[in-house]
Protein backbone atom coordinates (compact mmCIF):
# COMPACT_ATOMS: atom_id res chain seq x y z
CA UNK A 1 0.00 0.00 0.00
CA UNK A 2 1.21 3.52 -0.76
CA UNK A 3 0.85 5.25 2.60
CA UNK A 4 2.26 8.51 1.29
CA UNK A 5 -0.47 8.60 -1.33
CA UNK A 6 -3.20 7.84 1.21
CA UNK A 7 -1.97 10.54 3.61
CA UNK A 8 -1.65 13.08 0.81
CA UNK A 9 -5.21 12.37 -0.35
CA UNK A 10 -6.49 13.00 3.16
CA UNK A 11 -4.59 16.30 3.28
CA UNK A 12 -6.04 17.40 -0.04
CA UNK A 13 -9.54 16.53 1.15
CA UNK A 14 -9.04 19.16 3.84
CA UNK A 15 -7.34 21.88 1.84
CA UNK A 16 -9.77 21.49 -1.06
CA UNK A 17 -12.69 22.10 1.30
CA UNK A 18 -14.16 18.60 0.92
CA UNK A 19 -13.55 18.02 4.65
CA UNK A 20 -13.47 20.34 7.63
CA UNK A 21 -10.80 20.09 10.32
CA UNK A 22 -12.86 17.78 12.62
CA UNK A 23 -13.42 15.25 9.83
CA UNK A 24 -9.78 15.52 8.72
CA UNK A 25 -8.62 14.92 12.28
CA UNK A 26 -10.88 11.87 12.55
CA UNK A 27 -9.63 10.43 9.23
CA UNK A 28 -5.95 11.42 9.38
CA UNK A 29 -4.86 11.25 13.01
CA UNK A 30 -5.58 7.61 13.78
CA UNK A 31 -4.63 6.48 10.29
CA UNK A 32 -1.20 8.03 10.62
CA UNK A 33 -0.61 6.70 14.13
CA UNK A 34 -2.17 3.24 13.79
CA UNK A 35 -2.13 2.21 10.13
CA UNK A 36 1.15 3.52 8.74
CA UNK A 37 3.87 0.98 9.61
CA UNK A 38 7.14 2.27 10.97
CA UNK A 39 9.71 2.40 8.20
CA UNK A 40 7.16 2.67 5.39
CA UNK A 41 7.97 6.36 4.82
CA UNK A 42 11.26 8.09 4.19
CA UNK A 43 12.63 10.34 6.94
CA UNK A 44 11.40 13.54 5.20
CA UNK A 45 7.97 11.94 4.63
CA UNK A 46 7.70 10.70 8.19
CA UNK A 47 8.70 14.13 9.48
CA UNK A 48 6.21 16.00 7.31
CA UNK A 49 3.23 13.70 7.86
CA UNK A 50 4.06 13.47 11.56
CA UNK A 51 4.15 17.26 11.83
CA UNK A 52 0.73 17.46 10.16
CA UNK A 53 -0.56 15.10 12.87
CA UNK A 54 1.26 16.90 15.69
CA UNK A 55 -0.05 20.33 14.65
CA UNK A 56 -3.58 18.94 15.05
CA UNK A 57 -2.81 18.63 18.77
CA UNK A 58 -2.29 22.41 18.77
CA UNK A 59 -5.40 23.30 16.75
CA UNK A 60 -8.84 24.28 18.04
CA UNK A 61 -11.90 25.83 16.47
CA UNK A 62 -11.50 28.91 18.62
CA UNK A 63 -8.41 28.88 20.85
CA UNK A 64 -8.54 31.19 23.86
CA UNK A 65 -5.99 33.98 24.39
CA UNK A 66 -3.63 31.81 26.42
CA UNK A 67 -3.73 29.04 23.83
CA UNK A 68 -2.98 31.60 21.09
CA UNK A 69 0.02 32.85 23.11
CA UNK A 70 1.15 29.23 23.41
CA UNK A 71 1.10 28.81 19.62
CA UNK A 72 -2.28 27.21 18.95
CA UNK A 73 -3.90 27.52 15.52
CA UNK A 74 -7.56 28.07 14.79
CA UNK A 75 -9.03 26.05 11.93
CA UNK A 76 -8.36 28.57 9.12
CA UNK A 77 -4.77 29.07 10.33
CA UNK A 78 -4.15 25.32 10.39
CA UNK A 79 -5.54 24.92 6.88
CA UNK A 80 -3.38 27.80 5.62
CA UNK A 81 -0.28 26.34 7.30
CA UNK A 82 -1.07 22.98 5.73
CA UNK A 83 -1.64 24.44 2.25
CA UNK A 84 1.73 26.18 2.30
CA UNK A 85 3.67 23.26 3.73
CA UNK A 86 1.97 20.61 1.59
CA UNK A 87 2.85 22.56 -1.54
CA UNK A 88 6.47 23.05 -0.46
CA UNK A 89 6.74 19.39 0.51
CA UNK A 90 5.24 18.13 -2.75
CA UNK A 91 7.58 20.33 -4.77
CA UNK A 92 10.73 19.21 -2.96
CA UNK A 93 10.60 16.72 -0.08
CA UNK A 94 14.31 16.92 0.70
CA UNK A 95 14.34 20.72 0.50
CA UNK A 96 11.32 20.98 2.81
CA UNK A 97 12.99 18.60 5.27
CA UNK A 98 16.30 20.48 5.26
CA UNK A 99 14.51 23.79 5.88
CA UNK A 100 12.49 22.22 8.70
CA UNK A 101 15.62 20.82 10.39
CA UNK A 102 17.52 24.08 9.89
CA UNK A 103 15.01 25.86 12.16
CA UNK A 104 16.15 23.74 15.08
CA UNK A 105 19.87 24.24 14.48
CA UNK A 106 19.81 28.03 14.81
Amino acid sequence: MDYKDALTKKIYNLISGKWGVPEFEKEYYRYFLEQVPEGSLTLPQSTFYGLVQEKLDWTAESPNEQEKKDGWFNYPEYIEWLKINAQLFQENEEGWYKNHIRRFKN
